[in-house]
């Protein structure tokens, strides 16, 4: 502030010497010395009542009217210029505070003692550091200046007495296994930070961010933790040598496949080949029983034309015995006597008889023949 005012003095003589020429005299010296000390004094004041206020780029302004109740907002940097007692600006820290949270005690209202929670099992763990970022809504910090207070006020209460308790009803949710679960783990920040989120907007701030760390145990549960994070590691290990033999079975099984496929083709072409081989065969089998079903049906026509034709020739032949025998049998009917003797006559005819005397006489006077007529009879009976 000094230089402003040594800067406002330096102006000023130099606006003095331009209106005072060479030959100016004591008189007129006195004169200006009255509306010098108007100027210094009206300097003074402004230096002393603090009529001005520099704004910079990090921060926001409020101009409050305390005759009219009127509350302007300035966002602009630079030097803002307000009637004192009658008017006052406010300044406000706009950029992201941090919100840590780690160590044994309260250092601050914007560094409390470390993170602790209590998970679903029962068993605890905790954060070595957690940082909340959170800032000021520009467009709410009237709201924010009415609620909270000038300064840093606005750093005091808020997310100091929102943040412990949120944060421990999400990683709260969770039991100590599923919380080294990163998708968990994930889950209960993303939760986090909307609730937050949610809970400051109303007083005029806004999340920015949360940098959570992984989870810390007790020197046993560390322990236990780091003994099944190896043991997760070997049975990875175990799953990429299965998955490894898998494939080689994989590789195996195809190549197998591959040779059997070839045999199955070979064996089809030879299949194929003797099915072929055997339909020639059939077709030339066919061929062949069809020949000599030719031919011996030809062969058997034959037989059969000239089966006929002895039919016919033994037809005509029987036909012819049959007309004499009738023309016999007519004979008979009508002279059936002497056609018997003539039989007889001719019967006696064929036959040999052999004679034994009894006594050896030279000159026979009578000759008898026994049985001769009764073999007759018997022989013309059978013709009969």
């Amino acid at each position: 502030m000094s230089g402003l005012a040594e800067d406002y003095l330096r102006r000023l003589d130099i606006s003095i010497k331009r209106l005072t020429p060479p030959e100016l005299n004591a008189d007129a010296v006195r004169r200006i010395i009255p509306f010098l000390v108007i100027v210094v004094g009206l300097i003074f004041l402004v230096l002393n009542l603090r009529m001005y206020r520099e704004i910079s780029a990090e921060q926001v302004g409020i101009k409050v009217n305390y005759l009219s109740g009127k509350q302007e907002i300035i966002t602009q940097p630079g030097i803002k210029f307000h009637l004192p007692i009658v008017q006052e600006i406010f300044i406000l820290d706009k950029t992201p505070n941090k919100f840590v949270m780690e160590g044994e005690y309260d250092l601050g209202p914007n560094r409390v003692q470390k993170l602790t929670v209590r998970a679903m099992d029962g068993s605890t763990f905790f954060f070595d550091s957690l940082e909340i970022q959170y800032q000021i809504l520009t467009a709410e910090a009237v709201h924010v200046l009415n609620e909270s207070g000038p300064g840093e006020d606005f750093k005091q209460f808020w997310i100091r007495s929102m943040a412990r308790s949120v944060l421990r009803d999400e990683f709260g949710r969770f039991s100590v296994a599923e919380v080294t679960d990163p998708t968990k783990y994930g889950v209960a920040i993303e939760t986090a930070q909307r609730r937050l989120n949610d809970m400051l907007q109303p007083h005029g701030l806004r999340l920015v961010q949360l940098i959570c760390p992984k989870p810390k145990f007790d020197a046993a549960y560390e322990r236990a933790i780091e003994q099944r994070k190896v043991a997760n590691q070997e049975v990875e290990r175990l799953k990429a040598q299965r998955e490894k033999l898998t494939n080689a079975r994989k590789t195996q099984l195809a190549s197998v496949n591959r040779e059997k496929e070839v045999a199955k083709q070979e064996l089809t072409g030879d299949l194929e080949s003797a099915r072929l081989a055997a339909e020639q065969a059939q077709i030339k089998g066919e061929k062949t029983a069809d020949a000599y079903q030719i031919e011996r049906i030809n062969a058997a026509a034959a037989v059969l034309r000239e089966a006929e034709i002895q039919a016919k020739g033994f037809n005509v032949k029987y036909r012819n015995e049959i007309d004499g025998l009738r023309k016999e049998i007519g004979a008979y009917a009508t002279d059936g006597r002497g056609i018997v003797w003539r039989e007889y006559a001719r019967k006696i005819a064929e036959m040999k008889i052999d004679v034994i005397p009894y006594q050896q006489d030279p000159a026979p006077d009578r000759l008898e023949i026994e049985g001769v007529f009764d073999r007759l009879n018997r022989s013309a009976g059978g013709a009969k």
